[in-house]
């Protein structure tokens, strides 16, 4: 005969994968609008309008945006839910330069933001900033790549570069005195405030958003840090989009938790995602319901198992 039991289920998540797969993008005019961008596709969509003259900024500490007003040399706490901007204090560089980058160091938690002296001849200045005051401390000065217009780091902790010029280059900057080694060319001009870069952990990838001082068109590119190269990702993002900022600058971590150990054969299971640098989840469950979730916390009711007898 068919006969139902009931038994105790201790462990039924087989598989969760977190990945990261989009950014954020600001264009420096036409409002400041602050899209997400697939990473894969280079396809953008809308969040909200910011504010106009976004050049520079970076995700800080649980993934906070900030960004510098390069005109106004104001610092701002972006709400990447609607574009909204909260002013923090007011940010006046050098004299005679402007702010163009920002990059997060995550490992020893230190905001470093960029100017250069109008991104023409003269000189360029790593600083590091405090993003609770906008208050910011010289690290060094350099003259040979002097149109450094973005800066990001690396899952290694090194810092890059981009040297805009008719044949716009990539340069390693040293994060301790600010000086810069020549990487390579990424194989067009850069111009304007069209212009940012970031690492993601979770693809082990730099990617850089730049204006085409020739053909005029803003694109999404990755870079080869060994040589400088980039390779373009999708179509025309138009406009100049003064920044591209990635999320968990952490590498992603899956784990979790959940509201009870032992269940019964049709009992719930309630999942809390404790993951970190996620942006989407995907769970695989045996002998629970659904089978498959992409919720972040997904609940689950285990199935009830039946015995031949």
């Amino acid at each position: 005969m068919k006969k139902s039991f009931a038994i105790l289920i201790t462990t039924i998540l087989i598989s969760f994968a977190a990945t990261a797969q989009n950014g954020f993008i600001i264009e420096y005019l036409a409002g400041g609008p602050l899209y997400s961008i697939d990473l894969n596709t280079a396809q953008k969509t809308l969040i909200g309008n910011s504010i106009n003259n976004l050049g520079a900024g970076d995700f800080g500490a649980n993934d906070v945006l900030y960004a510098i007003n390069s005109t106004a040399n104001q610092f701002y706490e972006i709400d990447t839910l609607t574009g909204g901007t909260t002013l923090i204090d007011n940010i006046t560089p050098p004299t005679n330069h402007m702010w163009t980058g920002m990059a997060y160091d995550e490992v020893n938690e230190i905001m470093y933001g960029y100017s250069a002296h109008a991104i023409a001849s003269g000189e360029g200045s790593l600083h590091i900033i405090d993003v609770n005051d906008g208050t910011y401390t010289l690290v060094g000065t350099q003259t040979t790549a002097t149109a450094i217009g973005c800066i990001a780091i690396d899952g290694t902790g090194q810092m890059y570069g981009l040297q805009e010029e008719a044949n716009a280059k990539i340069y390693q900057i040293d994060k301790d005195n600010g000086a810069v080694t020549l990487v390579g060319a990424i194989g067009q001009g850069a111009a304007g405030m069209g212009h940012g870069m970031d690492w993601s952990n979770s693809n082990q990838t730099m990617y850089l958003v730049t204006y085409n001082s020739s053909t005029f068109a803003n694109t999404l590119r990755t870079v080869n840090l060994t040589s400088g190269s980039t390779v373009q990702i999708g179509g025309y993002l138009g406009g100049w989009m003064g920044l591209i900022a990635i999320p968990g600058n952490m590498a992603l971590s899956a784990d979790f938790t959940t509201d009870v150990t032992d269940v019964c054969a049709g009992g719930v299971v309630n999942y809390i995602n404790q993951s970190s640098a996620a942006t989407s989840w995907s769970w695989t469950f045996e002998s629970g319901t659904p089978a498959t979730s992409t919720d972040e916390n997904p609940t689950i009711t285990t199935i009830q198992l039946e015995h031949l007898m």
